[in-house]
C-alpha cells in the first residue's frame, strides 16, 4: 500500500520515488535523496544548516515538505514532539533510525563481522553489502578503517579466493578500499575468463574423444575397448614382452622391485605446471590450530607452479649470490601484480630431509630465494625437474626421486602436499610466543638473547605478538628508580624478603615464602614456611646449600645448589623474623654483617621486593594460564624460580645459573607449566592395567632427574622420570575430592611422593609436629559448623527433661563426669559473693552426638567478659 493511499496525502507522482517505508535499513539511501530534493526546493540548509537562527516560516515549510514523503509510523515520531519544525523533525527521524544508541552500533558490527559472500552473489553486490555496513557505523560515529573493511571482506569470501587473499595480505600497494575493490574486480574476471577457456577446452577434448573408434586389443574388434571385452584376455608381459604369463606372476618384475631402482633419475616426471603469465606461485595457504610438524611452516610445500625454492629462514645458507639485487628481482603474484624488495637474497641451502627408508640425508637447494614474510616454505617442482630430478604424484602421496635415485616421501595433508624436514632431537625448534610460555612467560627481549647463552633451545619465529596472560597478570604502575651498587663476587651480599600470610594457604599447609637473593648474580633460593617463626630454619637450610663443598657430579638436570662460598652480607626490613634473637645468632655464627633498611622504607630493600614481583607475576600468569587451583602455588613459586634463574639478565650478559656454575643451562627438558601430561608408571602394574596416569604438569624436582604431576582426582603430587607432555590445558576446572572431616587443618606432606610411595623431601629439615593427646576426640573449629550440620542431634532441652526423659540415667552420669572434669582442671573456685553482685548465669546444653553415641556439653555463657566455652 502506498504512503497516500494510507494516510489520504503524498507525494506527486513525479516524487513517488522518494517515499520512506520505513525500512531502516534504507533509511541513510532515503536521507541522500530527500536531502537533494530539499536542496532542489532551497530548503537543505534548513534541515541540515550549521546556523541556529532559522527561519519560521521556512522552517515550516521544510516540515510540510519533510511529512510528505513518511510512512505513518515515521510521521507519528515528529507530529507531536517537531510539529511546523522541520529541523528538529529530520532530527528525530535520524536518532530513530540511524542513531548511535550501543542495541544498534552492536548489531551493525555483527552484521560487519558476519559479512559471507553468497553462492550465487557477484563480487559486486558482495562490495556494497560490506561498504553499506561500514557507511552505517561511520554514521554512528564509530571509526572504520579501510585495514578493517579489507580484513572483514576476505573473510567472507569463498575458498575460490583463497590464492587471492593469501597474496593480497602480502602486498603492500592495497592499501585503500578503493584499489582493494578495484584488485577483486580484476582478479574475479580473469578467473571467470579462465573458468570459461578451461570448461570449452574440456568440451572440445571430450567431443574429440567421444568422436574416435575404439578399438579392442584383446580381440581386434572395433567398437569397445580392452577391459569391456567379454572374451578372455591373452596372456601378456609388458615387461619380458612374452605372451607366456602376464604382469602379475612376472618374476623378473618381483627381482626389479626388490631392488634399489636407478632408472628414474634420467625420467622426468609428469608435473602439471602452469606455463601462463597470471601466476607464478599457485599455492594457498591454510590455518590449522594442530600444532605437528607435518603442516608447519618449516615443511616445504610442494608447488608445480613456483619457478624457485623459497625458504622463510636464513639459518642453513652455505652459499649466497653476490650480485643478486632484492630492487631488481621481481616476483608475479596470483593476482597479476609484481612486487620486488620481498626476496632478501638468493643462493644454495642445505636442508635435512627424510627419506621414503626413514633415514636422515643432507639435500642441496639451488637458487633459492629467502622471503622472511612468507609463511610458509615452498618447494618448487620445477626447480626440482631442471636439476635432473623427478616427482611423481598418486592418489594419496607423491614421491622426489634424485639422480642418484634417492627416493623422498611427500605427503598429502588438507588436499596439499608436503616435504617434511628433520628436526634434531637435541635442538628445540619453537616460536617466539611458544617459549614465551615455557618460560613461564618471559619477556621476549631476554628470550631472544637467551637462545645465544643456552643449549637446546632454537627460536624459528621471531614475530611479535601480545600475550593476554602478561596483561591479566603482569599489568602494573611503573616506577623509576637509580640502581644500587652491585657486589663484585657471588653471595658478597644477599637480599632476603618474608611474604605472607598468602590466601589460601598451600596444599601442604605453607602460608609464607621467604626469598634470597644474590646480589652478583641474580640467583633466587626461595623456601616455604608454615609461620613466621620458621625463619631461622630456612636461613639455615639456605646457608647449607650454598655452603662450598667443591663441584660435585649430580644426576639431577634442576640443580638450583650453588657451592661457591659464604655470604658476607645480608640484608632484610625490619620483620619480626629478622630481628629476633634466633636470627641474629644464626647470623653471627655465620660471621655475616645484617643490613637492615630504614622503617618505612621497602625501597631500600628494592632488590627482594622486586624480585617477589617477578615470581609472584610469574606464577600467577602460569596458574591463570593452566586453570589449576589456587592452593598449588607453591609449585607455581618453585617452578618460577627455576625459570627465573635460567633466563636471560641484561646486567651480567648471561643467565644466573651460568654466571655461578659457569656451564650453560639446558631447556631442551623444561615444559609449560600446568599442561596435561601422562606419567609412565612403575612395571609392577598387572597385565591389564594401562601404564601411565593422567595428571598436569607442575614443576622439576629439586633432589632428583624428575618431574612433578599433580592428580586432580585425588590432588596428590608425584615424582616421574618418564613423562610425555602434550603442551594442552584442561578445558575447565579439575575435579576436587572434599577433605575428612577430622583432617588436620595443616596438611602432612604425604602426597607428594615419588612412584614408589617414598616421602619426597622437604625443603628444609622440620620435626615432626603431633597433636597433644588430649585432643584426640575434638572436633577442628574449621569444620565444627558443617560436623554439626551433618550429625547434630538435638538433646533435652531443660535439666528437668534430661532427668525425666527416657536416658535420664545417661544424662545423669554425663553431668557428673562434666562436673568432675571441671573441678580436676581447676576451671572454677568457690568464693563467697560480694555484696552488691550478681552471679553469671550457666545453663547445661545437652547435645547427643551421632545416632548411638549421645554426649553433654555444657557452655557458660558470659553477658560480657567470656567467650562461650564448649567441654
Amino acid at each position: 500500500m502506498s504512503i497516500q493511499d494510507s494516510t489520504g496525502y503524498g507525494p506527486s507522482t513525479q516524487w513517488k520515488n522518494l517515499t520512506f517505508d520505513g525500512d531502516e535499513r534504507k533509511f541513510e539511501i532515503w536521507e541522500t535523496k530527500i536531502l537533494g530534493y530539499m536542496k532542489l526546493r532551497k530548503l537543505k540548509d534548513i534541515l541540515v544548516g550549521e546556523n541556529d537562527d532559522v527561519n519560521a516560516d521556512k522552517n515550516e515549510t521544510a516540515f510540510s515538505e519533510l511529512i510528505q514523503f513518511l510512512d505513518d509510523r515515521s510521521l507519528s515520531l515528529v507530529i507531536r514532539e517537531a510539529k511546523d519544525n522541520g529541523r528538529k523533525a529530520f532530527k528525530i527521524l535520524r536518532e530513530f533510525y540511524a542513531g548511535d544508541s550501543k542495541p544498534r552500533v552492536i548489531t551493525l558490527y555483527n552484521q560487519l563481522t558476519t559479512l559471507q559472500k553468497g553462492t550465487t552473489e557477484n563480487i559486486t553486490d558482495y562490495l556494497m553489502r560490506a561498504e553499506k555496513a561500514a557507511m552505517s557505523l561511520r554514521s554512528a560515529n564509530e571509526q572504520i578503517s579501510d585495514a578493517l573493511l579489507i580484513a572483514m571482506v576476505l573473510k567472507g569470501l569463498s575458498d575460490e579466493y583463497k590464492p587471492f587473499v593469501a597474496i593480497i595480505t602480502q602486498s603492500e600497494k592495497v592499501d585503500t578500499f578503493l584499489k582493494f575493490k578495484q584488485t577483486l574486480r580484476n582478479f574475479e574476471e580473469i578467473e571467470l575468463i579462465r573458468s570459461s577457456t578451461e570448461k570449452s577446452t574440456k568440451e572440445s577434448v571430450l567431443k574429440t574423444r567421444d568422436s574416435k573408434t575404439f578399438t579392442c586389443y584383446n580381440c581386434g574388434i572395433a567398437g569397445h575397448r580392452a577391459f569391456e571385452c567379454r572374451k578372455p584376455k591373452k596372456k601378456w608381459c609388458s615387461t619380458c614382452r612374452s605372451s607366456s604369463h602376464t604382469n602379475q606372476s612376472c618374476r623378473k618384475k618381483q627381482q626389479n622391485e626388490t631392488k634399489p631402482t636407478t632408472d628414474h633419475s634420467k625420467t622426468a616426471a609428469s608435473v602439471p605446471s602452469n606455463d601462463g603469465n597470471e601466476h607464478s606461485f599457485s599455492f594457498i595457504f591454510k590455518a590449522s590450530d594442530n600444532r605437528n610438524t607435518y603442516a608447519s611452516g618449516e615443511n616445504f610445500l610442494v608447488d608445480c607452479g613456483a619457478t624457485t625454492h623459497i625458504i622463510n629462514h636464513d639459518d642453513g645458507f652455505i652459499e649466497e649470490d653476490p650480485t643478486f639485487n632484492p630492487a631488481n628481482h621481481h616476483i608475479e603474484l596470483a593476482d597479476g601484480s609484481r612486487v620486488n624488495n620481498i626476496a632478501l637474497k638468493r643462493g644454495t641451502v642445505i636442508v635435512k630431509l627424510v627419506t621414503k627408508e626413514g633415514e636422515t640425508v643432507n639435500v642441496q637447494l639451488r637458487d633459492v630465494l629467502y622471503i622472511p614474510s612468507f609463511p610458509q616454505n615452498i618447494f618448487s617442482v620445477r626447480a626440482a625437474t631442471k636439476f635432473g630430478a623427478s616427482v611423481r604424484f598418486y592418489e594419496q602421496y607423491a614421491e622426489l626421486i634424485t639422480p642418484d635415485g634417492t627416493v623422498f616421501q611427500i605427503k598429502e595433508r588438507n588436499r596439499l602436499y608436503y616435504l617434511y624436514k628433520s628436526y634434531s632431537s637435541q635442538n628445540r625448534r619453537e616460536s617466539l610466543e611458544m617459549w614465551h610460555k615455557i618460560l613461564g612467560h618471559c619477556n621476549t627481549h631476554d628470550i631472544e638473547k637467551l637462545e645465544k647463552v643456552v643449549s637446546g633451545m632454537h627460536i624459528c619465529n621471531h614475530e611479535t605478538f601480545d600475550c593476554e596472560i602478561c596483561v591479566l597478570a603482569k599489568q602494573c604502575n611503573q616506577r623509576n628508580r637509580e640502581p644500587d651498587i652491585r657486589a663484585t663476587e657471588p653471595f658478597e651480599l644477599v637480599h632476603t624478603d618474608l611474604a605472607g600470610p598468602i590466601e589460601p594457604a598451600a596444599k601442604d599447609g605453607y602460608r609464607y615464602a621467604i626469598i634470597f637473593t644474590d646480589d652478583f648474580s641474580g640467583n633466587l633460593f626461595t623456601y616455604f614456611l608454615k609461620a613466621k617463626s620458621d625463619a631461622p630454619k630456612a636461613v639455615k637450610k639456605f646457608l647449607a646449600d650454598i655452603a662450598p663443598f667443591g663441584k660435585v657430579k649430580t644426576l639431577n638436570f634442576f640443580e638450583d645448589v650453588f657451592p661457591v662460598g659464604d655470604v658476607k652480607k645480608m640484608r632484610s626490613d625490619n620483620g619480626g623474623e629478622y630481628i629476633s634473637k634466633e636470627f641474629r645468632e644464626i647470623l653471627v655464627n655465620h660471621s655475616i654483617k645484617h643490613e637492615l633498611s630504614a622503617p618505612y622504607s621497602p625501597h631500600q630493600n628494592g632488590t627482594a621486593e622486586r624480585n617477589w614481583r617477578t615470581l609472584f607475576e610469574m606464577g600467577r600468569s602460569m596458574l591463570i594460564e593452566s586453570n589449576l587451583p589456587k592452593y598449588l602455588w607453591t609449585y607455581a613459586i618453585m617452578t618460577a624460580t627455576h625459570i627465573r634463574n635460567r633466563c636471560y639478565v641484561k646486567r651480567i650478559q648471561n643467565t644466573p645459573f651460568g654466571l655461578i656454575t659457569g656451564t650453560k643451562p639446558n631447556l631442551s627438558k623444561m615444559h609449560i607449566f600446568g599442561t596435561v601430561c601422562y606419567a609412565f608408571l612403575q612395571p609392577e602394574q598387572k597385565k591389564l592395567d594401562p601404564r601411565s596416569k593422567k595428571g598436569h604438569f607442575i614443576g622439576y624436582d629439586k633432589e632428583s632427574p624428575s618431574y612433578l604431576v599433580y592428580f586432580p582426582d585425588d590432588r596428590t603430587v608425584k615424582k616421574y622420570r618418564v613423562v610425555k607432555f602434550t603442551d594442552q590445558f584442561s578445558t575447565s576446572e579439575p575435579p576436587t575430592v572434599p577433605n575428612h572431616l577430622f583432617n588436620n587443618p595443616e596438611p602432612e606432606d604425604q602426597s607428594t611422593t615419588n612412584t614408589d610411595n617414598q616421602e619426597a623431601p622437604k625443603r628444609y629439615p622440620t620435626r615432626e609436629r603431633k597433636q597433644p593427646e588430649r585432643y584426640g576426640d575434638s572436633v577442628n573449629s574449621e569444620h565444627l559448623d558443617l560436623y554439626d550440620c551433618i550429625n547434630h542431634v538435638n538433646g533435652p532441652p531443660t535439666f528437668h527433661e534430661a532427668i525425666n526423659g527416657n536416658q535420664s540415667k545417661q544424662w545423669q552420669s554425663a553431668m557428673e563426669a562434666e562436673i568432675q572434669t571441671l573441678k580436676s582442671n581447676e576451671t572454677f573456685t568457690l568464693t563467697e559473693l560480694p555484696d552488691g553482685k550478681q552471679t553469671v548465669g550457666g545453663k547445661w546444653v545437652y547435645d547427643q552426638r551421632g545416632p548411638r553415641n549421645p554426649h553433654l556439653q555444657s557452655s557458660l555463657r558470659s553477658k560480657r567478659l567470656y567467650p562461650e566455652r564448649r567441654y
